[in-house]
């Protein structure tokens, strides 16, 4: 599109490709389709030299634009690795906080009662699980980019994008406690149960420690009855400091009544107490308390706000956040070319005419990056300074047809923040996982193609083809003073996967502009105002997300000198 810079369009799907109830998202089947297609036209109005509608504005001329864009997604183009095989295909948003078997891959947190457990009982366990999760999730936002563009010259301008921007991500999640082997941890029901096994627990090892004394005292240190003791010791001791550990509250869990999980725990407390038996050690507990409350929606929510449980998180619901203000954007374009065929030159209204042109932007890191505790806002912007460069090239064919190509590369800059360093499908990373780092976001590349039809002198329809892809993020730990007493978190590496990405975008659009009528002397008016339908049809990478957009845009001019 021959526009300066109609960022509006794209910026949001510069890294995340603007990436979770979902306005019917099929509401608008064809909504993208029109949209890329206006970006277009408004960039491509007719290439004649003093084209308003173009990059370059006439020497002396403001445009004053404003397109608020309504943007909306609840799928990716999403990529995972199954029974050792590449599977790329579309997923919902929810994608990653749904499981069949919700266990430590959803929690993280939830690791430390799966490894008490493989301690406590001999062999290992079973992956522990607190039931099915469903999630659903649909994200939008509405942006108003408000720009202003000032003609130098004929053929220089300048210009400024202040955007405006509003979030709002939807949730609805269910738990059943299918296939269950923990519930809420019985150390929040029933405390007075649990400090009585342990402390039962405890002397009872205490107890074994005396006797084993003995038993190695009366009989030497390398009899057969004193060895079975000290073997008997060592289980005894490992299985308190292992059963402490996961009926410690910040495990969240443990295991449930009736379930397999369960059942091996009251064996194994039963044997080790027939065990403390046999070697004249009574008081040992026989009854160990485990869970009798499976899973709901509301215990998933407190896992991943209090802080008890390690994620300390926002809650992971409705998230509406306010007007701020994204990333401003300043630009300056430049005709390099312009021309008509020998039969345009003879008769303008034949033949073809046709301009080259360039330009430049420089994009401000005034948005405000999404905060590393909410799992579902993207930020106003992205808090780093960016450069872009651009090509373009239009021609018009007679009086009806015309064509639009842009070609934009952005090099991205850096910023520093904090990030939860874990791998994408691990849905509520643990704030142990927390790092400060250096985020500088890969290098992207922008390709767009718009044929476009005049029905009318003021009239216009346009198809537009867009091809968009990123480079890989790079993430480097930052190195801060031990006097900040910042701990370093996870593996900042694991944050680079699935930040590749590529987008391949359609879309239709209706301008009515009064420019060229205006050149004609046929109106005095100087107005645009536009409809664009917009969707992403094709992409890769893993979280990109598959957009579809509704836009409206106004434009007004006016001419201080000629």
């Amino acid at each position: 599109m021959g526009e300066s810079h109609d960022r509006e369009c794209s910026a949001a799907a510069r890294n995340r490709l603007v990436p979770d109830l979902r306005m019917p998202a099929r509401l608008v089947p064809t909504a993208a389709a029109w949209a890329l297609l206006l970006c277009a036209l408004f960039n491509a109005g007719a290439s004649q030299a003093q084209e308003v509608s173009g990059p370059i504005l006439p020497g002396g001329t403001l445009r004053l634009d404003i397109k608020p864009t309504f943007t909306f997604w609840d799928s990716r183009f999403g990529e995972r690795t199954l029974n050792g095989v590449l599977v790329e295909e579309e997923e919902p948003l929810g994608f990653d906080f749904s499981d069949a078997a919700a266990g430590t891959r959803l929690f993280p947190t939830l690791q430390s009662l799966q490894d008490a457990l493989n301690i406590a009982l001999p062999g290992g366990t079973s992956p522990i699980r607190f039931g099915r999760t469903n999630v659903l999730v649909t994200q939008s936002e509405v942006r108003v980019p408000i720009r202003l563009d000032m003609g130098v010259t004929d053929w220089f301008s300048v210009g400024v994008m202040v955007p405006l921007t509003k979030r709002r991500s939807e949730v609805a999640f269910g738990v059943t406690p299918d296939s269950a082997n923990i519930g809420l941890s019985p150390i929040g029901s029933s405390p007075a149960q649990v400090t009585d096994f342990l402390n039962r627990l405890n002397n009872a090892v205490a107890a074994l420690t005396q006797v084993t004394i003995d038993i190695c005292q009366a009989q030497g240190s390398g009899s057969v009855g004193c060895l079975e003791a000290q073997t008997l010791l060592n289980e005894g001791s490992l299985f308190h400091s292992a059963i402490s550990d996961a009926y410690d509250v910040r495990s969240g869990g443990f295991p449930l009544t009736g379930s397999s999980l369960g059942d091996a725990l009251v064996q194994r407390v039963a044997a080790l107490g027939q065990a403390f038996t046999d070697l004249g050690v009574g008081g040992f507990p026989t009854a160990v308390p485990l869970s009798t409350l499976p899973f709901t929606a509301e215990a998933f929510q407190e896992l991943i706000t209090d802080a008890r449980f390690g994620v300390e998180g926002d809650p992971f619901e409705l998230f509406q956040s306010p007007w701020e203000i994204g990333d401003i954007e300043v630009f300056g374009h430049v005709r390099l070319l312009e021309g008509s065929t020998a039969a345009g030159r003879e008769n303008p209204a034949s033949g073809i005419h046709y301009e080259v042109g360039a330009g430049a932007l420089v994009r401000l890191g005034t948005g405000t990056p999404d905060l590393d505790q909410n799992f579902l806002d993207l930020g106003s912007g992205e808090g780093h300074t960016d450069l872009e460069v651009q090509g373009f090239a239009g021609a018009r064919f007679g009086t009806r047809l015309g064509a639009w190509l842009d070609v934009r590369y952005g090099i991205q800059g850096t910023t520093e923040l904090f990030r939860r360093a874990e791998t994408p499908d691990r849905g509520f990373a643990a704030l142990t996982t927390r790092t400060p780092v250096r985020w500088t976001p890969g290098n992207y590349l922008e390709v767009r193609l718009t044929p476009r039809l005049h029905i009318t002198d003021v009239v216009s329809l346009a198809l537009d083809f867009r091809h968009f892809s990123k480079a890989r993020d790079k993430y480097r730990r930052l190195t801060v003073a031990d006097s900040l007493n910042i701990p370093l978190g996870g593996d900042p590496a694991l944050l680079e996967f699935e930040t590749e990405q590529s987008v391949q975008e359609f879309g239709v659009g209706l301008v009515y502009s009064t420019m060229a009528a205006r050149r004609a002397g046929k109106t005095d008016k100087a107005v645009e105002f536009s409809l664009l339908f917009r969707a992403a049809r094709s992409g890769s990478g893993g979280r990109t997300p598959k957009t579809s957009m509704v836009q409206v845009g106004f434009r007004w001019f006016r001419s201080f000198w000629d």
